[in-house]
């Protein structure tokens, strides 16, 4: 449990210096004159350095270290999050954006793979459900804190004081983490980055104060931690991923659809509903990462993972700019929501041909 803890923490603050930018969106544009699709357009470079150290970072992890791979990219990408609070330009943020990624991608699959090597077959589920739930837990802490912060200081304050932690936790990992179990000293997609870089924006353009906006903007992470675990004890009681997966992405999809429709001129109908596609899509984590890890041989097992990251990602470098165009040329994200939900749709019905092992380790 300790590997689980200190990798949780860890992950909590990578997915926080990924995307607490979408609280300081609105007060960005209007300090520095960057328009929507400028900065959907520079959010969406996050994906592209994310993606180029994929495979790369899964192989030495599993042919060296992951433990010394992942503290390396953590102690790198908090200094570029930091950084981030002094950026001027367009071309400034766009560049930041992408070297955050290139440091903060190989992080996820370096760590599943830590993972494998410490959890049987029948336990991976809720190993890494565990881990993954730091994904929902990083913006029901962040995003009221955040708030807060700006409200108070400004966005630069923001960075700033949201980057120090990890500089920190860089040496609780160094004193915690062990590669193997018989090494240590003690017996852990396009809609989606979407909905998460604009979430807030979409609450704030209803009429809410950012502190407002930071707190409901957390509701729907909660629920999203909630439903991971729902979702994991299942799938590891019936030694099942593929269609726990597909099952919440598909609802995911369907309360996407449904927010847009909800949602004219009620923010009680908009956070409902997003809550609900939000919960549902977190739901699918804890299952969906076991799925490599069962279907691929252990010496490929870190190449695997990082080229389904790689690929999932991708979507990321697209979600952002469609949200943020489709935000400026309609005023509205009526279309960029219905888009998400069908493509959760597609994609769930894309997974069904997968078959599962059934004598993994």
């Amino acid at each position: 449990m300790r590997i689980l803890g200190v990798a949780f923490v860890m992950y909590v603050l990578s997915y926080i210096d990924r995307t607490n930018i979408a609280m300081a969106i609105p007060a960005m544009r209007t300090e520095l004159g960057i328009s929507a699709s400028a900065i959907g357009f520079a959010t969406g470079m996050f994906f592209w350095g994310y993606i180029i150290l994929q495979i790369p970072a899964g192989r030495l992890a599993s042919v060296w270290s992951a433990k010394w791979v992942i503290l390396g990219l953590l102690l790198f990408w908090s200094v570029v999050s930091f950084s981030t609070a002094f950026v001027r330009t367009e071309n400034q943020l766009i560049a930041n954006r992408f070297i955050l990624g290139l440091f903060e991608g190989g992080v996820l699959t370096c760590t599943i793979v830590l993972i494998r090597k410490w959890f049987t077959r029948a336990e991976r589920a809720r190993a890494n459900t565990l881990f993954l739930i730091s994904i929902p837990i990083a913006s029901v802490v962040a995003n009221p804190i955040s708030g807060v912060v700006l409200a108070h200081f400004g966005w630069q304050m923001m960075f700033i004081v949201e980057a120090l932690p990890g500089l920190v936790w860089a040496l609780v990992w160094i004193w915690a983490i062990t590669e193997e179990p018989r090494d240590a000293k003690f017996a852990a997609l396009m809609a989606e980055w979407g909905v998460t870089f604009w979430l807030p924006t979409v609450l704030k353009e209803t009429g809410l104060s950012i502190t407002a906006v930071g707190f409901l903007s957390a509701v729907p992470y909660a629920a999203g931690a909630l439903m991971m675990i729902l979702v994991a004890f299942s799938s590891d009681r019936l030694q099942e991923r593929k269609w726990h997966m597909i099952g919440a992405t598909a609802l995911s999809g369907v309360f996407l659809l449904l927010a847009q429709l909800a949602g004219h001129g009620s923010t009680f109908g908009i956070l409902i509903f997003l809550t609900l596609a939000v919960a549902a899509f977190f739901g699918r984590f804890g299952p969906f990462w076991s799925l490599p890890t069962e279907v691929l041989p252990p010496a490929v097992a870190g190449v695997g993972i990082g080229l389904v990251n790689g690929a999932g990602n991708l979507g990321g470098t697209v979600g952002p700019y469609f949200f943020g165009f489709v935000r400026e040329w309609t005023g509205s994200f009526t279309l960029a929501l219905t888009v998400g939900g069908i493509s959760l749709i597609i994609g769930s019905l894309i997974a069904m041909p997968i078959r599962q092992r059934r004598n993994a380790p």
